[in-house]
């Protein structure tokens, strides 16, 4: 079975303005997670008629068809507390991150993200495929 791989809100950015080509994921399964759909559709342009349609073509034509990870009661718990852990270490990290880590740690995912820091302080697996073209490999369990 091919590597899962749970993409983070900036890497479905960075594809959306054609800095990380959708190739990128070819032979993965890929996922994202409910936060990440929340994301996106906040960031939505408000002002530039061109940029609101090409990001509505990019949902349709491509987020809306990437496998979504439910955010459970459990998951929603275990990024609670990964953030507040963080936090007694002085660390500020998103709601949105802290769901990612939970969610890639519960399905046994790897993050794809560009921001790779607030991920190994959440202690979860995560690579930035702008610099590395497979994510690490999983340990059986």
């Amino acid at each position: 079975m091919p590597d899962s791989v749970l993409l983070d809100t900036s890497v479905v950015v960075a594809m959306e303005r054609g800095q990380l080509p959708l190739t990128t994921f070819a032979g993965l399964e890929v996922f994202i997670c409910g936060a990440t759909v929340a994301e996106w559709l906040m960031g939505a342009p408000v002002k530039d008629a061109g940029k609101q349609a090409r990001f509505q073509k990019f949902w349709q034509a491509v987020v809306s068809h990437i496998p979504t990870v439910a955010l459970t009661n459990g998951i929603c718990e275990d990024a609670g507390l990964r953030l507040a852990a963080a936090r007694a270490k002085g660390k500020t990290i998103t709601l949105g991150d802290g769901l990612h880590a939970a969610a890639s740690e519960w399905h046994k995912y790897v993050v794809a993200t560009l921001d790779l820091n607030d991920f190994e302080d959440l202690g979860a697996k995560a690579y930035n495929p702008l610099k590395s073209k497979y994510p690490p490999r999983q340990a059986a369990s």
